[in-house]
């Protein structure tokens, strides 16, 4: 990884923080060359930046914070050639984790937050201010008679929040992004010669989640997960193969993850909150062309999932929320595309989604609420082509699960389910063959 940190207090605060406003980078490449042989390139980025707070203390802070204001960039690339190939390329970006734990009636918290900030106009600002990009990208080529190619690449985990109060204290993670934060993988594997003798290449690319993030009061606190974008969050995976005989190409999504628990916590509160006043764009993109047979497959899996619980463990639960809002001119917008293309056979091609925008809240004694509020824009498209040139063609699109879900239960309390939309919500499933 590029930084690890790791703070720690027995009877006093642990404190874990990362200021950057110059730039910051860890690239890992590999390259693998073989003029008559097999190539194989691999590169891994583990875990670009950790930063670790405990705290076992009375009154005490575990607190972990990371503040761009300038560039981060986390970048692995592989690319492989010769008569057979394989690429690698694998990229896993911050991962923040706090930890508090107090036996006494005091309160002791866990508190996580990553500042990403851009452009404020003043003189110094410039286009690179507040910029983060976790990639992944594998190049396969392959030339020989029957040579085959692979490329996989992926691009995880860009963000990752873990707090936990134990005891006696308040949980809480935050996001704001006001600038940049891209998590991309690209694929590409050819397996092609003059003779048109090479066999099949394979492109797989995975891209997400962007955050991920989870808050756990175990007793007498609150949960906070918070996620306030007024930059651009981008999400892209995209596989290309082309092949003399098979091709094969498959793109992913991952959107992001909030969680909220409050246990046992006399009527604290679990509350979930994604606010976007500016872009949040996901893109899964496979393109297949093969020779004898092509297959593509693209796949989007919630652009934001939220879940809130408050539960009783034997003192009154509090409430549980989980609330979306799409300001006015701001967007959210998810693209699942699967194009296959066979010149002299079989092609096939599938795009799905599972839950686009999903929520659910639980509260055992207290009220529990699910709310969407779209005074911008919140789009989906999600197409699926096949083109066989002699042989059969099969093109899919489907949503696996609801578009938009809402669930909000208590035990005892009252539940609420809103959704308020003064903007547009444009849904196009579509798929031809």
């Amino acid at each position: 990884g590029l930084i690890y940190q790791s703070a720690s207090g027995s009877a006093a605060d642990g404190h874990a923080i990362i200021d950057n406003s110059g730039a910051l980078s860890l690239t890992v490449a590999a390259t693998a060359v073989a003029g008559a042989g097999f190539a194989d390139a691999s590169a891994s980025i583990e875990s670009g930046i950790s930063q670790s707070a405990e705290t076992y203390g009375d009154d005490d802070n575990a607190i972990a914070e990371l503040t761009n204001s300038g560039t981060l960039t986390l970048a692995a690339s592989a690319d492989a050639s010769g008569t057979g190939a394989s690429a690698w390329a694998s990229a896993t970006g911050v991962h923040q984790y706090a930890y508090a734990e107090t036996a006494a009636v005091t309160l002791a918290t866990a508190s996580i937050s990553f500042n990403n900030v851009g452009p404020v106009g003043t003189a110094t600002a410039t286009a690179a201010n507040g910029t983060y990009v976790l990639s992944a990208t594998a190049n396969a080529k392959a030339d020989g008679v029957g040579g085959d190619a692979e490329a996989t690449a992926t691009a995880y985990s860009a963000i990752f929040q873990e707090a936990t109060s134990l005891d006696n204290g308040d949980a809480s993670v935050s996001i704001t992004n006001s600038g940049s934060v891209s998590v991309l993988a690209d694929a590409a594997a050819t397996a092609t010669n003059v003779g048109g003798s090479a066999e099949a290449a394979y492109a797989y690319a995975y891209a997400g989640t962007a955050f991920n993030q989870n808050a756990r009061a175990v007793d007498e606190g609150n949960a906070t997960v918070s996620l306030d974008n007024s930059g651009a969050l981008t999400i892209a995976a995209n596989a290309d193969a082309v092949a003399d005989g098979e091709a094969t190409a498959t793109a992913t999504w991952y959107g992001g993850y909030q969680w909220a628990t409050a246990n046992d916590d006399h009527d604290h509160n679990a509350v979930v909150t994604f606010t976007n006043t500016g872009t949040f764009d996901l893109t899964a993109d496979a393109e297949a062309a093969g020779g004898t047979y092509a297959y593509a497959f693209a796949f989007g899996d919630s652009a934001i999932w939220q879940g809130a619980y408050a539960e009783n463990a034997g003192d009154p639960a509090g409430d549980a929320s989980v609330t979306i809002t799409n300001a006015a001119d701001a967007s959210i917008t998810g693209v699942i595309a699967a194009n296959a293309a066979a010149a002299a056979g079989s092609a096939s091609a599938t795009a799905s989604i599972d839950d686009f925008l999903y929520q659910s809240a639980y509260a055992d004694e207290g009220d529990a609420s699910a709310t969407i509020t779209n005074d911008g824009s919140i789009s989906l498209t999600v197409t699926a082509t096949a083109d066989a040139g002699n042989g059969d063609a099969f093109a899919g699109a489907y949503t696996d699960e609801t578009v938009l879900h809402q669930n909000a239960s208590s035990t005892e309390g009252s539940s609420f389910v809103t959704l308020t939309n003064n903007g547009a919500i444009d849904i196009l499933v579509s798929a031809s063959a």
